[in-house]
């Protein structure tokens, strides 16, 4: 299964510290352009070039979320509102503050009809009547222009309200209740306002209020957007969203926090997509403006690990090797994350070729592993020799079992797993001839062996028994001679007691055989006066000397 990461997607609108160092004007992310269509980027470079914003209705709609051909159904519907409250006010003789105060109402009592935190678009708000403070406060302040009014923003972490000034007196409006015009002077207001959005109002002077113009309006707008996307996981747009909030105002803490958001969000998409080169890309992207981002940061290492453990998975070997080796020579501080399945590939790559029964194949992989990581290659190579000695044996292979366990040994000559498992191979295949009888050829095969593992004290035992039945089997076809070389051969390779006493058996009856019935007393004597060199004390061997002598006299 792959490895996922774990992705948290933060939508909240919390206040971060940011080292504002992007320039997002210049900013190229993956998705490409950040623009929604043509008159969107008008609009952003118009802003850019003049430092005005010349049609706030238009961008405030576009901001909203709102399709850009529907921008001028909805600036018609803004007219025609427009319309409605100058002929209201035509008779009227009304002051600055009370016009104000006048389109405030007629809004209320005509446009805005129900708070909702998630009603971003205008289009929610000319539509239903539905707005949130963005919203409510992008078309309050429209409407204000085009009365005359010069409005401002006040930008709270989770919050935006209008604020605007008649000559030197201040008036702060919470679009969001009717109760809100000028609230800081309306008890009413303040507690209505609390009661609606459960937010606390922030007076002057008190928490992390930024004034702002039209630039601010607007980039709030878009960075509210998030709550248009999350619910579908459009992590592209809110990306783009983010980024052009942060091209009009690049102090808006709120528009990192969500381009944080869709940058994980994002990551996410691709790991469970399994495109992980994208994922890769996305991430790097994300450290240009995030570069001490942890959770960013590990989804590289966890790109990296999935991109090769699923071409393993996949059987995709050469392209997980080359994966791997592309990640070692250019991305090296995140080999580590991947180090550990250099043994995987190695291991199931050799595997393939041992199904084929391609043990020249087997050694290739081994030497292409020795390029990236000699210790995981190493360990693996261990498994590949239990693989290939497996099959080999099953098939009574064992000529070829053993010079494939030779010649992993040239590779690592100090493999002491390597060393013993080829002893396993040559203990398998003189046994099996053992079994079989064929006494000869096993004593065969265990010399050969000893000569490549002198020291293999379980090839010593075997090799010991082998001899031992030679013996027993030449001492009973009366080739005393070859009985007593097998049987001294047994007892070199494990002396004990039984096989010393086995020994002394077979000379007694040769000697007794040489004197007794061939009456070869010459010979017997050179049996009977060799084997009291090792017996010295034996009585029969003493006692049949004597007979020996006697004769010879």
């Amino acid at each position: 299964m792959l490895k996922r990461i774990v992705l948290k997607v933060i939508f909240v609108l919390v206040l971060f510290r940011f080292v504002y160092s992007v320039d997002f004007w210049s900013f190229k992310p993956f998705v490409g352009s950040v623009f929604n269509g043509p008159l969107e980027e008008k609009l952003f470079y118009e802003y850019k070039n003049t430092g005005k914003i010349n049609d706030l209705s238009s961008f405030v709609i576009l901001a909203s979320g709102v399709q850009e051909n529907k921008v001028g159904y909805y600036k018609n519907i803004i007219n025609n509102v427009a319309l409605d409250i100058a002929n209201g006010l035509k008779d009227k003789k009304l002051s600055r503050y009370d016009t104000a105060k006048y389109v405030f109402d007629y809004l209320h009592k005509n446009v805005f009809k129900s708070y909702k935190l998630d009603a971003v678009r205008i289009s929610d708000v000319l539509d239903r009547g539905d707005y949130n403070c963005a919203s409510s406060t992008g078309v309050y302040n429209v409407f204000l222009y085009s009365f005359g009014f010069q409005p401002k923003v006040i930008i709270l972490p989770d919050h935006v309200f209008t604020v605007f000034y008649i000559d030197s007196y201040k008036v702060e409006v919470e679009t969001t209740t009717k109760y809100g015009f000028d609230v800081v002077r309306n008890p009413e207001g303040l507690k209505e306002f609390a009661r609606l959005t459960s937010f606390s109002y922030v007076p002057e002077g008190k928490g992390k209020r930024i004034e702002a113009g039209d630039e601010g309006l607007i980039s709030v707008l878009y960075a509210d957007q998030v709550l248009i996307y999350k619910d579908i996981k459009n992590y592209e747009e809110i990306l783009k969203a983010s980024i052009k909030a942060l091209m009009l105002m690049p102090n808006l803490n709120v528009a990192y926090t969500n381009l944080r958001s869709a940058y994980i969000g994002l990551l996410g998409k691709y790991n469970d997509l399994k495109d992980f080169d994208t994922m890769v890309k996305i991430a790097k992207e994300a450290l240009t403006i995030f570069p001490n981002d942890s959770d960013i940061e590990d989804s590289i290492g966890v790109a990296y690990y999935n991109s090769v453990f699923l071409r393993i998975s996949q059987g995709d070997f050469p392209g997980a090797f080359q994966r791997i080796v592309y990640i070692k020579n250019n991305d090296s501080t995140y080999y580590d994350k991947v180090k550990d399945l250099v043994g995987l590939l190695i291991q199931q790559w050799g595997v393939s070729y041992i199904s084929k029964e391609d043990y020249e194949g087997v050694f290739n992989v081994i030497n292409k592993g020795l390029m990236i990581d000699t210790n995981k290659t190493y360990y693996a190579s261990i498994n590949l020799s239990y693989e290939a000695a497996k099959r080999l044996l099953a098939n009574s292979k064992y000529d070829l079992a053993v010079m494939f366990h030779k010649k992993l040994i040239e590779i690592f000559p100090t493999g002491k797993e390597l060393i013993n498992n080829l002893g396993y191979v040559y203990n398998v295949w003189g046994v099996s001839l053992m079994n079989d009888g064929n006494l000869e050829d096993a004593s065969f095969v265990f010399d050969r062996a000893l000569k490549d593992l002198p020291n293999d004290s379980s090839l010593k035992q075997n090799a010991s028994i082998v001899y031992a039945k030679l013996a027993v089997r030449m001492f009973e076809k009366k080739q005393y001679d070859i009985a007593i070389s097998n049987i001294s051969r047994a007892y070199e390779l494990n002396p004990s007691r039984n096989l010393d006493d086995v020994r002394l058996k077979i000379y007694i009856e040769w000697v007794r055989f040489l004197a007794l019935t061939e009456e070869n007393f010459v010979l017997a004597k050179k049996v009977c006066d060799e084997a009291l060199k090792i017996y010295p004390k034996d009585f029969e061997l003493l006692k049949l000397h004597n007979y020996i002598v006697n004769k010879l006299k």
